[in-house]
C-alpha cells in the first residue's frame, strides 16, 4: 500500500493544435469558455505512480466519504483507493453466481471499464473472460452477457448506464490481439436492455469509451481507430441512429487517442485524447487540455461533490479538483 501526496502545479497555456505535445505539465488554454470548467490554481496531484497500466475508474459513495475502484490491466485485478487507506486490493479471485469462474491466476479474470447500477453494484467488462459482470454484495459475481446470438463477445472494454437502467458496453479486439483469440462478433456498442441484448452501433473500427449527454439525449462513443468522437441520437427504445463524427483527433500528434469519456451537469464533456485529457463543449468545440504525464485511459468523477476528476493513466493515477459536478452513475 502507497500513497503518494506530491503536488504539480499548473500553468495556463495558450495554444493550439499539436502544440500540446511540446509541453509537459499545465493546461493549454484554446477557448475562454475553459475558465467555466477549471480553476487557474488547478493543480495535478498524483496518488500513484506505479508505473503500470491503470483503467476504468469509477467512484463508489459511502459513509467514510467514498472511495476509488480502478481496474490494474497488468495484474488483471481491481484496486481501490481513497485518502484514508491509499492504494490496496479489492478483487481478486471471485466467485460466481451462476457459473464457475473462480480462478487462482488473476489475469484470467481481470477488468477494465467500469460502472454503478442503482443498487450501487460494480458491473463491469470483462475482457478476458469476454464478458459483462456485476460484482454481488456478497462478493459473488453474476455474468449479465457474454453472448449474442450465441456467439461470443470479443473484448467488452467500456460501459455506462443509461437513467432507465438501461446498460451500454462496446465490444472490440485491441490491436495486436488479431491472433490471441477467436473474434466472433464485429465491433459494435451493444445495449441491454429488460434482460435483452442487442448491437445499437456498428459503424466504429474500434469503439472504446462512451458517455451520455445529461439529458440522454445524445450518447457519445469513442473510435480509437481513427481517433474520433461520435455521437448519436437515442431513440424512446434506447436504439441509436444519426451516428456521426463530432471530434476529430487525428491530426494532433501527440501521444494517445481518445479512450475513455466522462460528461459533467452542465454537458462539457472530458475525452482522453493526444496529450492528455481534452475539454470540449457540448457541441464538440476543443476548449483546452489538461496535460498529462503519460497516455490517459480513462476518467471518472468522484468524491462527495462531484467535482474531482479522477484520472487513470498507463503509468499511474492522478486526480484534479474543477468547478462542475460530473454525472455519477447510479
Amino acid at each position: 500500500m502507497r500513497k503518494f501526496c506530491g503536488i504539480a502545479a499548473f500553468v495556463f497555456v495558450v495554444g493550439v493544435g499539436s502544440g500540446v505535445a511540446q509541453q509537459k505539465s499545465g493546461v493549454v488554454k484554446l477557448d475562454p469558455a475553459l475558465d467555466e470548467i477549471v480553476p487557474t490554481d488547478a493543480k495535478l496531484e498524483p496518488l500513484l505512480t506505479d508505473e503500470q497500466f491503470h483503467e476504468g475508474p469509477i467512484w463508489v459513495p459511502a459513509a467514510s466519504g467514498g472511495y476509488l475502484l480502478f481496474s490494474n490491466i497488468e495484474k488483471g485485478m481491481m484496486h481501490k483507493w481513497s485518502d484514508t487507506g491509499g492504494a490496496s486490493i479489492y478483487l481478486k479471485y471471485p466467485g460466481s453466481s451462476d457459473q464457475n469462474i473462480t480462478t487462482d491466476t488473476p489475469t484470467l479474470y481481470g477488468s477494465n471499464g467500469m460502472t454503478l447500477d442503482s443498487q450501487h453494484r460494480v458491473v463491469f467488462c470483462a475482457p478476458n473472460l469476454r464478458a459483462i459482470l456485476r460484482l454481488e454484495k456478497d462478493g459473488k459475481v453474476t455474468v449479465l452477457a457474454d453472448r449474442y446470438e450465441g456467439k461470443r463477445l470479443t473484448e467488452p472494454n467500456d460501459i455506462v448506464y443509461k437513467s432507465d437502467g438501461s446498460l451500454y458496453f462496446t465490444d472490440m479486439l485491441p490491436p495486436g490481439e488479431e491472433n490471441e483469440r477467436k473474434v466472433e462478433l464485429p465491433p459494435a456498442v451493444f445495449m441491454l436492455r429488460k434482460g435483452s441484448l442487442e448491437p445499437v452501433a456498428r459503424e466504429l473500427e474500434r469503439p472504446n469509451g462512451l458517455a451520455f449527454s445529461p439529458d440522454d439525449k445524445y450518447l457519445y462513443v469513442n473510435d480509437s481507430h481513427d481517433k474520433t468522437m461520435w455521437r448519436f441520437d437515442v431513440q424512446a427504445n434506447g436504439t441509436l441512429a444519426n451516428g456521426r463524427i463530432l471530434v476529430n483527433m487525428s491530426s494532433d500528434l501527440a501521444p494517445g487517442v481518445p479512450d475513455g469519456m466522462k460528461v459533467d451537469k452542465k454537458g462539457y464533456i472530458y475525452d482522453s485524447g493526444p496529450g492528455g485529457v481534452w475539454f470540449l463543449s457540448p457541441e464538440g468545440k476543443h476548449l483546452g487540455t489538461l496535460l498529462t504525464p503519460s497516455v490517459v485511459s480513462n476518467l471518472a468523477f468522484g468524491e462527495p461533490d462531484g467535482k474531482t476528476l479522477f484520472i487513470t493513466l498507463h503509468t499511474g493515477l492522478y486526480r484534479i479538483r474543477l468547478k462542475i459536478p460530473g454525472i455519477h452513475p447510479g
